[in-house]
């Protein structure tokens, strides 16, 4: 595992998911596996990405499994922090921050493009999916 840390190698589901299983998290945090927006297509030499359909159904179910459990053994009352990571284009993760506690949804994007920063682009392609 820790081959995969340096410099020049990709950073894979994997690694991530022990990372975040490894973290010191409030015990409202629940998270999950990376989920892939895009899956490649190989035909002949060279390969093309396509956008997967519905990448976030299976997650939705997810975090209903979350929050009956966390209902159950906390009370109704309970809010939960969801982290969704999200690979884009099989070669860049994001984060989406689901947050009960503040109904609210966030995403964190490290590439994100500078109209998106400023607020200026009207949705982005995460947003549309939720």
């Amino acid at each position: 595992m820790f081959n995969r840390l340096r410099q020049g190698e990709w950073f894979d589901r994997w690694l991530l998911m022990a990372g975040m299983t490894m973290l010191d998290k409030p015990y409202f945090v629940r998270y999950g596996y990376s989920i892939p927006l895009d899956q490649s297509e190989r035909f002949g030499r060279y390969g093309k990405m396509r956008q997967v359909s519905r990448p976030l159904a299976g997650w939705r179910r997810k975090v209903e499994v979350f929050r009956n459990k966390a209902q159950k053994e906390q009370g109704e009352e309970i809010c939960l922090v969801y982290f969704c990571p999200l690979n884009c284009n099989d070669n860049h993760f994001t984060l989406l921050e689901i947050n009960e506690q503040e109904k609210m949804i966030y995403h964190y994007d490290s590439m994100a493009d500078r109209d998106v920063i400023d607020v200026k682009l009207s949705s982005t392609r995460v947003e549309k999916l939720v």
